[in-house]
């Protein structure tokens, strides 16, 4: 079975078979590690069915290029900028009757579109807004993906590649992490920090500097 369909064909069949052992569940690609407990997420379910992170630098008419909009032109001729899920992390209570019922919608949609998109991030997400099924929103730290930013602790990290460590440039969107998390440069986060931290920071970027111009010598 392809990956697009793997996802929501096994998550659907998870419900249909256990939806009355009321399982609440926390779905994780296979390329997360999990850094810190996370026990309390599940807290989250006493108030909404599913819970996921919004994917960062996207949103759902430019993601898988116009794949989707060929599966679905009439959605995409009255919406636009409509959000992208990241379908790595779902937090969802598997006793709850809409859960089977945006599983279903999510699956129905990747098999609609098997032939053109290969992806079933985006048919999660239009599954969503289709059903009005929304997920709260989880932080970034719960679907880290070495990219945005981060503020403090992160507890699921979601690539194949390293986790940033601190002062490491190679991943766009970082500049600076210290033990609090990951940050960007800007004047209002500088005015915050005190003069350690600037100092330090001010470093990093001279030494950049004089590596780059070494490079080029």
């Amino acid at each position: 079975m392809g990956g697009h369909l793997s996802k929501p064909d096994c998550l659907h069949e998870f419900i249909r078979n256990h939806s009355a052992s009321k399982a609440k569940c926390l779905f994780v690609d296979t390329d997360t590690t999990c850094l810190a407990p996370i026990d309390h997420l599940f807290s989250i379910l006493e108030h909404t069915p599913v819970a996921a992170a919004i994917a960062p630098y996207y949103h759902l008419d430019s993601f898988a290029g116009s794949h989707l909009k060929q599966t679905f032109p009439e959605i995409f001729q009255k919406h636009e900028g409509l959000t992208c899920y990241n379908s790595g992390v779902i937090l969802f209570d598997g006793a709850h009757s809409e859960i089977s019922r945006l599983f279903l919608t999510w699956l129905e949609f990747a098999k609609k579109g098997a032939s053109i998109c290969q992806s079933d991030q985006g048919y999660f997400s239009l599954s969503c807004l289709l059903t009005g099924i929304i997920p709260y929103p989880l932080l970034p730290n719960y679907n880290f993906r070495n990219n945005g930013v981060a503020f403090g602790k992160n507890y699921i990290h979601h690539s194949y590649l390293d986790l940033p460590q601190r002062g490491d440039y190679k991943y766009p969107g970082l500049l600076f992490q210290d033990k609090e998390g990951y940050y960007p440069l800007s004047l209002a986060f500088l005015a915050n920090k005190n003069v350690n931290f600037i100092l330090r920071l001010l470093e990093k970027l001279f030494n950049r500097i004089v590596v780059k111009r070494l490079d080029k010598t």
